[in-house]
């Protein structure tokens, strides 16, 4: 005989397992995480939130709470954990205050309007955790609720599964093997515990003796699950095809390498910390013909939302000759760059405008749009390619003459400003402009606005990251770096009908004899107006202590720039050509291009061109789809089990035994009376007569009929068979009967025993 103590310990074991499995499952999905972030730095604070939202979930399930209440319960929970570990700072000995949640809902409004703006790995922002903490939060509970209180194995896999499907698709393929190792290793466990422990829980008095059948077909499962994840593994990549291309490209619309439509984070993206603290990082070198100096550019800025600006390209296979962009009519001189990366870790090539020719990198990608090279790899670092440019000379008797015309592509993209712009910065730009004639003398007269006395430019100055920071950075403030000085001269040039955009790369660096060395201080941002007839023409109104524009003399009015040689502002070079820039005060660092925290003014992203299903809306509208498909399929899974065990029930014993599955399902969901571990059929009636509204001759009739199916030596005839039948079909009805129409709804997308 077995000792009761020990009895009680495996009951408790069996009940810990697949709280235990579970939480490991999630904690798999939120490894999976790990594609979406550049570093480590997210899993602490996800991690903590997934383990706590499964704590809080069992408290509610061991306090006797119903599903609302554990909900709610588990919302206070979750908001208060958010707090904790995204904005600690905000609270006052860790109770959270009015500033936590206004803390707390800024960084996720930050992250909603940044999620089709970034392409992963990117850093762990703060908004981008706040988001995984309450997608891992939701996906514990989710998953909670779907393992004990359905009870449902596979439907509380859906959550966790979400989460790692939506890291998958956006994430890059780098580990993606291990990524899904570790995932499917979870599932595989909790779905053997759990089934495991559900079938020792349930198994009928007459099936046979509970001994030690759930620990063996746990351990007998997990070995063949280890067996199958390991031979997946090693077998899978090296099986023909594996490394083919997908049947679907849904990550590239062509059949070239790399991607042709890249939303991606915007080098604008944390200009400043790059500025003040890698300033001095080499980011790569450049010899250009005749030692010219000219801003190395990456691409272009055009849709604005109010907070950033952003844009999305079409890149296209660029090898040899490029197509041209906007046709100008200014005169062009030819400029080879021959460019060596060291530690920019960026998609996008360096060129100065206007590139026509590239060689010495296969697989790079071109928007004649923008003017952007990218290249295949998300990381240039040790690249070494060539660049021919059109350089243009624009001349100010040449841009005086053109008029307001603009083609109609170019003012529906580049003349937008959000709805709600504020009308005090549209007042000030009409002011500022109010006495120039010409579209380029509008240009120039903002560019000499903040080239004043009234701006400053200051590093350090905080920047603003809501709807209001144009207006603080132009009445109050006043000092700024490049990022506010493009952004808010882009802004206002569109608010007089100048389509305008951002530029954003590097000033040349220093002059070195094997070329210009580019730094991170070296990194800046410029705003360039269209003008009919010579395309895309750049300015500077940056303050930049007297230092110039490439070309910029010519038209700008800005000096002639003086290449430097060191650090020291009186070491330039004495043969520079008079057409060239110097460094702009503005300049900021961009190490990490394709992964900077967005800031301010900059996210390169969809904007309007954003992918239809990159947008945040329609993700949302596709899992309220999936969720909806889910529920409905409930009931016509359900129909078609039931009739499957029906015509697989040939004989009267085996129909008798049908109906008490279909009796133990119905009493389950629709009266809330699950039968309990080891609970003979009687016992169960008994208990369920007790409780439910239900005939108590009829439920005793139908456990005796059970019990002489199973042992009985003589069997049962079709008569009882039917009558079993029939019992079951007045149960049901008795029981939808007496339901208000929402708890038939409950009832028919139930999922509990769908089996």
């Amino acid at each position: 005989m077995k000792p009761a103590g020990r009895g009680l310990v495996r009951d408790r074991e069996l009940s810990v397992a697949p709280e235990l499995a579970l939480t490991a499952l999630t904690i798999g999905a939120v490894v999976s995480f790990g594609r979406l972030f550049e570093d480590g730095r997210f899993f602490g604070p996800v991690f903590a939130a997934a383990v706590c939202s499964h704590v809080v979930a069992w408290l509610g399930r061991r306090l006797g709470l119903g599903l609302p209440a554990a909900a709610l319960l588990s919302l206070v929970a979750g908001a208060i954990v958010l707090v904790w570990v995204i904005e600690p700072s905000t609270t006052t000995y860790g109770i959270p205050r009015g500033a936590s949640w206004h803390a707390v809902g800024r960084d996720l409004r930050d992250a909603w309007r940044r999620f089709g703006d970034v392409v992963a790995p990117t850093p762990a922002t703060v908004g981008f955790v706040a988001a995984a903490v309450v997608g891992a939060w939701a996906a514990a509970f989710l998953a909670d609720a779907a393992a004990f209180r359905l009870p449902a194995t596979f439907e509380a896999v859906v959550p966790s599964l979400t989460l790692f499907v939506f890291s998958s698709a956006l994430g890059p393929d780098k580990h993606r093997v291990l990524y899904t190792i570790v995932y499917l290793a979870g599932v595989l466990v909790f779905v053997l515990v759990s089934t495991a422990t559900r079938r020792a829980e349930t198994t009928s008095w007459f099936a046979g003796r509970r001994g030690g059948g759930a620990s063996t077909i746990a351990q007998g499962g997990v070995r063949l699950a280890t067996a199958g994840v390991v031979v997946a593994a090693l077998v899978g990549p090296a099986l023909p095809g594996a490394h083919s291309a997908s049947l679907v490209q849904w990550r590239h619309h062509d059949g070239n390498s790399g991607p042709r439509n890249r939303v991606t984070v915007s080098p604008l993206v944390d200009i400043q910390s790059r500025l003040l603290d890698q300033g001095t990082t080499e980011f790569f070198t450049v010899k250009t013909t005749g030692a010219v100096p000219r801003y190395w550019r990456l691409t272009a800025l055009d849709d604005f939302d109010g907070t950033i600006w952003k844009s999305s390209n079409s890149y296209k296979g660029a090898n040899g000759r490029l197509p041209r962009g906007e046709p100008s009519k200014a005169p062009e001189t030819t400029l080879r760059q021959d460019y060596s990366i060291q530690e920019l870790s960026s998609i996008w090539l360096p060129a100065a405008v206007q590139p026509e020719r590239l060689t010495g990198q296969s697989g790079a990608r071109y928007d004649e749009e923008s003017g952007s090279l990218i290249s295949s790899t998300a990381n240039g670092n040790g690249l070494t390619y060539t660049v021919v440019s059109r350089i243009p000379r624009f001349s100010e008797a040449d841009l005086a003459r053109v008029r307001s015309a603009v083609p109609r592509r170019i003012a529906d993209r580049y003349l937008r400003l959000p709805r709600g712009f504020p009308l005090k910065v549209i007042r000030e730009a009409e002011q500022v402009t109010a006495a120039a004639t010409t579209p380029y003398r509008k240009a120039l007269a903002l560019q000499a606005y903040f080239r004043s006395s009234r701006f400053t430019y200051n590093a350090s100055a905080t920047l603003g990251t809501d709807e209001t920071a144009i207006e603080q950075f132009l009445f109050k403030t006043r000092s700024g770096f490049c990022q506010q000085f493009a952004g808010t001269y882009a802004a206002m040039a569109r608010a007089v009908g100048l389509p305008a955009r951002i530029a954003v790369g590097f000033v040349p660096g220093l002059l070195q004899k094997d070329g210009f060395h580019v730094r991170g201080k070296d990194a800046h941002a410029w705003p360039e107006v269209y003008l009919s007839g010579y395309g895309w023409v750049p300015f500077e109104p940056t303050p930049a202590d007297g230092r110039g524009l490439p070309g910029g003399d010519t038209y700008a009015g800005t000096p002639v720039y003086q290449a430097r040689t060191s650090d020291d502002p009186a070491a330039t070079a004495t043969s520079t050509p008079p057409t060239t820039v110097a460094p702009a005060a503005g300049s900021s660092s961009n190490r990490n291009i394709e992964g900077l925290n967005v800031g301010g003014a900059g996210s390169t992203g969809a904007g309007g061109h954003r992918p239809w299903w990159r947008h945040p809306l329609v993700i949302l509208i596709v899992l309220a789809g999936l969720a909806t498909a889910g529920l409905t399929g409930v009931p016509v899974v359900r129909a078609l089990r039931r009739r499957q065990r029906r015509a697989a029930a040939v004989t009267p014993q085996a129909r008798v035994l049908v109906a008490w599955e279909e009796a133990e399902e119905i009493l389950a969901v629709a009266a809330g009376l699950p039968r309990r571990p080891a609970e003979t059929p009687l016992e169960y009636a008994a208990r369920v007569a007790a409780a439910a509204p239900l005939d108590a001759g009829l439920l005793a009739g139908l456990a005796r009929d059970t019990s002489a199916a199973g042992f009985s030596s003589t069997g049962v005839d079709d008569g009882i068979a039917d009558r079993s039948e029939a019992t079951v079909a007045q149960m049901r009805r008795t029981l939808l009967d007496r339901a208000t129409r929402v708890q038939r709804v409950k009832w028919s997308v139930d999922p509990r025993n769908l089996r």
